[in-house]
C-alpha cells in the first residue's frame, strides 16, 4: 500500500508540474508550448475492495480537475480573444488606447527569474493608415511620439493612454521617422516628400523646415546630438548624412558614403563626438564630428546587406547594427571587433528597429518582415535571448523604443498599433 501511495504522489506532482505555469523544469525552451495532461486510463482495480475502487476514482477525478484548471488557465492567458485580453487583431479600432485596468496579458516568453514582458496597453491608430515607422519617449517618459503612415504624427499621454496632439503638415506629406531633442521641446518629422519639420512641443506649432540642399530624398533616420543644437539626418538614394544647425536651421557638414549607395541609419554617441551611419552594404561609418573624418568602418561578418537600424549603448563603448537575414551585430567601438551576433530564433527576417535599455544591459530588437511581429529581448553582457514579445496584432515590428526608466517597451507595428510593454528584470549594473 505505501509503494502505491508513493507511485500516486509522484504522478500528481509531475501532472502539476507539467500543467500549472510558471513551475520549474529540467530544461528552458524558446517557445510557447501548450502540454496537455495525460488522458485518464482504464478503470484500476476492478475485482478489488470498494475501498480501493474509491481512492482510484477520487485520485484520478482530482488529477482531471487540476489538469483541467490550470490548461483553462494557460488558454485564457494566451489567447487574444479571451476575456481581459487586450489589443486583439480582430478587435474594432477607436481613439485612444485599447486598455483594460487590472486585465494584464503576458504574451512574452522569457526563462524564469530573468527578465518578463507584460502587454499593458494597445495605443490604436486614431487614423485609418497603417505602419508605425517610428517611436519616441519625451524625457520624463510621460509623453510618446509616432510617426504614422496615415499622415501624421501624433503625440500620446503615457498615464492615461490618451491622444493629446495631431501633428499634420499643411501639404499632408506622410512621415517616415521622428526624433524628440534629448529636453523634449523639439520634435523633428521627416516625410516622404523629403523634408523635415521642427515642431514646437509646447505649441503644437511648425517652426522650421529643413529641405535637403542636393536632390531632395525621403529621409530614413534621424539623430539628435546629446546637446540638442544638431541634428543628423540619412536620405534614402543619395549616400548621404547631414548634419543640420537647429538654430539655425543650415547645414554644416555632409557625410558621404564611401560605398556610394544609399544610407539607412543614423545615431551619435553618447558624447556627441561620434556619428555613426549604416549603409545599405551592410557597414557601418563612424565620422568624426568636429573635423568630418572617417575613423572607423564596420562591416557585418559574411556580408549581410543592409542596416536598417544601429544604436550606441548608453556608455557609447557598445554599437549595435541590425542587419539583414535576422541577424544583429554588436560591436567594440574600441576595437572595431564583433563580439556578439543576434540571430532571431525563428524567422531570419530583416530587423527592422532596435534599442538599448537605459542600463545599457538588454538590446530589444524588432523583427520587421515576420507575421506576427516579435521584439526580441537580448542581454548585451551573456549575448543570451531573454525574452520574447509577441504583438498581438498581425504584422511586423517597425520601430521600438525604452521610456527613460526602462520599464516600459513601445513597439511600433505594421498595423498600425503601437504596444506598450511592462518590462520587468532583476537589478543589474549597466554595460
Amino acid at each position: 500500500m505505501q509503494a502505491r501511495q508513493a507511485e500516486e504522489a509522484a504522478a500528481l506532482d509531475q501532472v502539476t508540474r507539467d500543467q500549472v505555469p510558471g513551475w520549474p523544469t529540467a530544461a528552458v525552451t524558446p517557445t510557447l508550448e501548450r502540454r496537455r495532461a495525460p488522458a485518464a486510463g482504464p478503470g484500476r482495480g476492478q475485482g478489488r475492495p470498494a475501498r480501493r475502487r474509491t481512492r482510484a476514482l477520487a485520485f484520478t477525478l482530482a488529477v482531471a480537475i487540476l489538469a483541467g484548471a490550470a490548461v483553462a488557465g494557460i488558454f485564457l492567458a494566451r489567447t487574444p480573444g479571451a476575456p481581459g485580453a487586450q489589443g486583439s487583431a480582430n478587435s474594432h479600432r477607436s481613439q485612444g488606447a485599447q486598455h483594460s485596468p487590472g486585465a494584464q496579458r503576458s504574451l512574452a516568453y522569457s526563462a524564469p527569474g530573468s527578465v518578463t514582458g507584460t502587454l499593458m496597453a494597445t495605443l490604436a491608430d486614431p487614423g485609418s493608415g497603417p505602419d508605425v515607422w517610428s517611436v519616441a519617449f519625451g524625457p520624463g517618459g510621460a509623453m510618446l511620439a509616432a510617426a504614422d503612415l496615415d499622415g501624421s504624427s501624433y503625440l500620446w499621454n503615457v498615464a492615461t493612454r490618451s491622444l493629446t496632439a495631431t501633428l499634420t503638415t499643411h501639404d499632408g506629406a506622410v512621415p517616415n521617422v521622428l526624433a524628440l531633442n534629448p529636453a523634449g521641446t523639439i520634435l523633428a518629422v521627416g516625410d516622404a516628400k523629403g523634408k523635415i519639420t521642427l515642431w514646437d512641443i509646447a505649441t503644437r506649432k511648425a517652426t522650421a523646415t529643413l529641405t535637403d540642399p542636393g536632390l531632395p530624398a525621403s529621409p530614413t533616420s534621424m539623430s539628435f546630438s546629446p546637446d540638442g543644437t544638431m541634428l543628423a539626418d540619412t536620405n534614402d538614394g543619395n549616400g548621404q548624412a547631414i548634419l543640420w544647425d537647429v538654430a539655425t536651421g543650415t547645414v554644416t557638414r555632409t557625410f558621404t558614403d564611401p560605398h556610394a549607395v544609399s544610407a539607412d541609419s543614423v545615431a551619435f554617441s553618447p558624447s556627441g563626438a561620434t556619428l555613426a551611419v549604416g549603409d545599405r552594404s551592410g557597414s557601418t561609418f563612424l565620422w568624426d564630428v568636429a573635423n568630418g573624418q572617417l575613423t572607423a568602418t564596420l562591416t557585418n561578418p559574411g556580408g549581410p546587406p543592409g542596416q536598417a537600424s544601429i544604436a550606441f549603448s548608453p556608455s557609447g563603448a557598445l554599437l549595435a547594427a541590425a542587419g539583414a537575414e535576422g541577424q544583429t551585430f554588436l560591436w567594440d567601438v574600441a576595437t572595431g571587433k564583433v563580439i556578439a551576433t543576434f540571430t532571431n530564433p525563428v524567422n531570419h527576417m530583416q530587423n527592422a528597429t532596435l534599442a538599448f535599455s537605459p542600463s545599457g544591459t538588454i538590446l530589444a530588437i524588432g523583427e520587421g518582415g515576420a507575421y506576427p511581429g516579435s521584439t526580441y529581448l537580448w542581454d548585451t553582457a551573456t549575448g543570451k535571448l531573454l525574452a520574447t514579445l509577441t504583438d498581438p496584432g498581425t504584422a511586423g515590428v517597425l520601430s521600438v523604443a525604452f521610456s527613460p526608466d526602462g520599464a516600459t517597451l513601445a513597439a511600433g507595428d505594421n498595423d498600425g498599433s503601437i504596444y506598450l510593454w511592462r518590462i520587468s528584470q532583476p537589478p543589474r549594473s549597466a554595460s
